[in-house]
């Protein structure tokens, strides 16, 4: 794709030039990390019917703002770190549980936790 040439409203050019002097990233990467993550709340209210409410919506507040603080690439990685290290974390347990309770005792503890929830 081409070039494209933004119009800035009077009262955004004081963002703008705060966007300009980060440094650590262009401002059309800046403006296509900004695109992309209203593209991604549109997509998400159209597939889930609606904007998520009660403890979802605390989440998805959450990771909006750190999408918005690290920057896609970041964020990206931070939270594939956290998916291993969670799944690391599981597989050490279930492999206690089943030391412990055995096969079947670690699957009734797996499913009271899910009841807990």
């Amino acid at each position: 794709m081409g070039n494209r040439t933004l119009y800035v409203r009077k009262e955004d050019e004081d963002v703008w030039q705060e966007a300009a002097s980060l440094g650590d990233a262009n401002l059309s990467e800046l403006a296509t990390q900004g695109l992309r993550l209203v593209l991604a709340a549109r997509r998400a209210e159209d597939d889930e019917g609606g904007v998520p409410t009660g403890e979802d919506a605390q989440a998805v507040t959450r990771f909006g703002r750190e999408l918005h603080r690290l920057g896609w690439a970041r964020a990206g990685a931070a939270f594939t770190r956290a998916a291993i290290d969670f799944g690391a974390a599981r597989s050490d347990a279930i492999r206690k549980a089943e030391g412990r309770l055995g096969a079947d005792g670690r699957k009734g503890a797996a499913r009271a936790s899910r009841r807990s929830v």
